[in-house]
């Protein structure tokens, strides 16, 4: 999966795929491991403000249990499940 999603990155221009894995720093410059922030990356971003990042934690997107029944559209609150 993230292969793919990485890319999906270099295709679209977000980010460059380098010839070898380099140190970041918090600014996204090439630095020595002392002064790095994360691991080493194969990957240097180019257009950040373009990046969307969906975290694991705390974020479902299965729609096993979302009360839709073979198309059949509910209206709820935010935040709230349709109980049928």
């Amino acid at each position: 999966m993230y292969d793919m999603v990485y890319a999906v990155m270099v295709e679209s221009g977000i980010t460059i795929m380098l010839d070898h894995k380099v140190w970041v720093d918090k600014a996204g410059h090439v630095t020595y491991k002392e002064n790095a922030f994360g691991h080493k990356t194969h990957y240097m971003l180019t257009h950040p403000e373009m990046m969307l990042f969906v975290d694991e934690v705390g974020d479902n997107s299965s729609q096993k249990n979302d009360g839709n029944v073979e198309g059949e559209k509910l209206v709820v609150e935010n935040n709230q499940q349709a109980l049928i």
